[in-house]
């Protein structure tokens, strides 16, 4: 069984390479295990930009649960109003990191 000890860690890099180490210790030398550190999201969805995803997902719940769109177009629209309702409560759209979008004002 793979025993890691548990200290207070300050530095996360310092974590992983530890567990690095543990795990190769363990499996004897196998040296491909490569454990990083991702990058968090960072918001870059500004206040208008998230009212404005958060209203068109409740208008497309709203026709949807009152019989206005079915079928396949309540299908798209559904999936689109799901994906504007996550982006817009947690502040990070994935489609705007590649193109260098953010509507997210910067604190000066």
């Amino acid at each position: 069984m793979l025993k890691l000890k548990l200290i207070a860690w300050s530095d996360p890099n310092k974590i992983l390479a530890d567990i690095n180490t543990a795990f190769r210790k363990r499996l004897g030398g196998f040296h491909n295990i490569h454990l990083e550190r991702r990058n968090e999201m960072k918001k870059n969805m500004g206040t208008v930009d998230r009212g404005i995803r958060l209203s068109l997902a409740i208008i497309v719940a709203i026709l949807y649960f009152t019989g206005r769109i079915s079928g396949i177009t309540a299908l798209v629209l559904g999936i689109f109003a799901i994906a504007f309702f996550i982006t817009s409560l947690v502040g990070h759209c994935p489609a705007y990191t590649p193109l260098g979008i953010k509507t997210l004002k910067e604190n000066k």
